[in-house]
């Protein structure tokens, strides 16, 4: 994993500390939001290796390195299995949702322009392509998945965050 990923990777993890304090209470977490993203990247990363029906060794690693989630191949291949993979790939991701909601929340109380969610979509498309490309071949369903799921999260972020739809109104 290349220093830019691992430095974007750490960025997120300290916005999930701002948002949390900005929505406070708000936010009725189980789990720090941190932990939350961290879990919906590797399913995220799992969804995209086993696009092509078959876990590489180098996409494990990538699994490990950039999350520090260790699994055989058999414990990915038994996690993908009971992963409902249909909804997953048309569900919005909850750390995304949360970070829109505060986005929103700093618009509307004091017009400041916020760009958590659109720094962690940025994320998510840095690390889906590392993900698909970790192997050395990208194959086209990997990439189809990849970016059928970035359409999902953008077309959510257009209809949700304000800021962008008071930009669209002027």
């Amino acid at each position: 994993m290349d220093q830019d990923l691992k430095e974007s990777l750490e960025c997120m993890y300290e916005i999930c500390d701002e948002v949390e304090k900005t929505l406070g209470a708000k936010l009725h977490l189980n789990y720090p939001l941190k932990t939350l993203l961290k879990t919906e990247w590797m399913v995220f990363i799992m969804h995209l290796s086993f696009s092509d029906l078959k876990i590489h060794p180098e996409e494990r690693g990538f699994l490990y390195d950039s999350l520090g989630f260790r699994f055989s191949d058999e414990e990915m291949e038994a996690f993908m299995a009971e992963t409902d993979l249909e909804h997953f790939a048309t569900t919005i991701s909850y750390t995304l949702q949360v970070f829109v909601q505060a986005d929103n929340h700093l618009f509307s109380k004091y017009g400041k322009i916020s760009l958590a969610a659109t720094a962690l979509y940025e994320v998510y498309e840095t690390l889906g392509l590392a993900a698909v490309s970790v192997d050395g071949e990208i194959n086209i369903q990997e990439y189809n998945d990849l970016f059928s799921y970035l359409r999902m999260l953008s077309a959510y972020m257009n209809r949700n965050l304000l800021s962008l739809q008071n930009h669209q109104t002027q």
